[in-house]
């Protein structure tokens, strides 16, 4: 929130149009500051999870690890429990931009509906985005390759999807 009051004092920048944009963890925080009333003309979320952060970590680790144990007990999960992602998005009012990677193992690709349907319930400007060869950060996947072999190349479709949404909702 400090940091779009920041940009919004700027003189060189329209205070009508400051966007507010989150990759993971981010995309959990963006929806957050919007929903409290932060003057955000719109949000973007890349890869963001759909579901309690909970959850989201059960899927990406066995039961039994002791890294989910030692994940359980630090102050930062703990800050996030009890917080469901499309509880919040519910409550934004803003246009808001999805994106997600049909690859991506960190945030899985089918959760995302989850909150895409959670802010279509309450929103009428929502856009989804799905990349179906790219990962959890937007790197492009070749057939076969994981983000263990060499994917350098953000998706150029991202960022081509991101500039003329974010020229659509820019204007005034």
């Amino acid at each position: 929130d400090a940091a779009i009051g920041f940009l919004r004092e700027q003189p060189s920048v329209n205070r009508a149009r400051v966007f507010a944009l989150g990759h993971s963890e981010g995309g959990q925080l963006v929806p957050l500051v919007a929903s409290a009333g932060a003057p955000v003309a719109g949000i973007a979320l890349m890869a963001p999870p759909a579901l309690p952060l909970d959850q989201v970590i059960a899927k990406q680790l066995p039961a039994q690890s002791p890294m989910l144990e030692r994940i359980e007990r630090t102050d930062w999960f703990k800050s996030y429990l009890g917080i469901d992602p499309a509880k919040t998005i519910a409550h934004v009012h803003q246009p808001i931009l999805i994106l997600q990677g049909e690859e991506d193992r960190n945030v899985l690709a089918p959760d995302a509906l989850r909150l895409v349907n959670a802010a279509k319930a309450t929103n009428h400007d929502v856009t989804y985005k799905l990349y179906p060869h790219d990962a959890h950060e937007f790197l492009v996947l070749k057939p076969g390759q994981t983000m263990l072999d060499t994917a350098t190349v953000i998706d150029p479709a991202l960022i081509d999807d991101l500039i003329a949404w974010l020229k659509a909702h820019a204007r005034g």
